[in-house]
């Protein structure tokens, strides 16, 4: 039996968390595609976006600003206190001061628009995540 550690640190989990299939599909393989090795979840509802986050304890939480059963700064608030250590960004297709202002006091690291995902979370994620390769 081979036991020899290949990884000193173990690749970063993120939760994608997005009522919307296709969209949550879309997240997933943009990240996916550019961040390869991470290990990726995918939530559609905010009550599942919290369940999984407090027990899986992901390094990211990439999330809907609205769920169909509450909002993305409530999901926030709870994933915060059980998942302190988490990075999280919240996305949506609205952008605005208030919403980013919003955002940064509910302890998002980052409100990123759905269409900046190339742009602005990628660079992001790479930069707080360094990988050797």
């Amino acid at each position: 039996m081979n036991m020899r550690h290949t990884h000193t640190n173990p690749a970063p989990t993120a939760v994608i968390a997005d009522a919307f299939d296709d969209i949550r599909t879309l997240i997933h393989k943009n990240l996916q595609d550019a961040l390869p090795g991470w290990k990726f979840i995918e939530t559609s509802t905010a009550k599942e976006t919290v369940e999984k986050c407090t027990t899986l304890q992901p390094d990211v939480i990439v999330a809907e600003a609205s769920f169909p059963d509450g909002n993305g700064f409530e999901v926030v608030e709870r994933i915060r206190v059980s998942v302190p250590h988490a990075q999280i960004y919240l996305v949506g297709a609205f952008d605005s001061g208030a919403i980013r202002r919003a955002a940064e006091r509910t302890g998002c690291a980052a409100f990123i628009n759905k269409g900046r995902i190339h742009e602005e979370l990628i660079p992001l994620l790479r930069e707080r995540f360094p990988t050797d390769h």
